[in-house]
């Protein structure tokens, strides 16, 4: 992830010990927060994308249901 330099503003890694334009030192600190959020960002991702899958799964289950009781349905208006 880029993040702006604090000392020259361009951007730099935000795995990057010191800018590689200015030589400004990174706080490890701020490397580590950083990281922190990136984990917590891929979490969120794996989280939406686990609940969309089963919001789809769900889907399919009432699409089913609702074609095998439309098919009950006409069978006994045939009968």
């Amino acid at each position: 992830m880029l993040i702006p330099c604090d000392e020259c503003m361009r951007e730099i890694s935000h795995t990057a010990e010191s800018c590689p334009y200015c030589g400004y030192k990174i706080p490890p600190e701020l490397r580590e927060s950083i990281d922190k959020e990136i984990r917590e960002r891929v979490e969120a991702r794996k989280r939406s994308e686990e609940s969309d899958k089963r919001f789809n799964i769900g889907c399919w289950v009432l699409t089913v249901l609702a074609g095998i009781l439309l098919l009950i349905f006409l069978h006994h208006l045939g009968s």
